[in-house]
């Protein structure tokens, strides 16, 4: 009879055991399944931000390439009216000049 008690016992503790591992088990399912939804969500802000970042670079691109033009044209301006006054300066000397002689 204690033998028939002590299987009893064990058996018991074995069932006990069983379910707390299935209870161990299904919380486990449970935060895998929580963390792949993390995880998904973060790659999703991951492509996100890495568009946003190609679209920003794009951006500064142009506005670079703006600045350039822009620094181009400032330089042909500047050189432009420079060289007109010479030339106006030169023919009012050539002008005196014939007047003089």
């Amino acid at each position: 009879r204690t033998e028939l008690e002590q299987q009893a016992r064990q058996i018991l503790a074995l069932q006990s055991q069983q379910a707390a591992d299935r209870q161990a088990a299904a919380s486990l399912e449970t935060t895998l399944q929580e963390q792949t939804a993390r995880a998904a969500q973060l790659e999703s802000a991951l492509q996100q931000s890495q568009r946003a970042l190609i679209s920003s670079q794009a951006q500064a691109e142009e506005a670079r390439l703006e600045v350039q033009g822009l620094r181009q044209r400032l330089q042909a301006a500047e050189q432009s009216p420079a060289e007109g006054e010479l030339e106006s300066k030169l023919q009012a000397a050539r002008a005196m000049t014939k007047e003089l002689s």
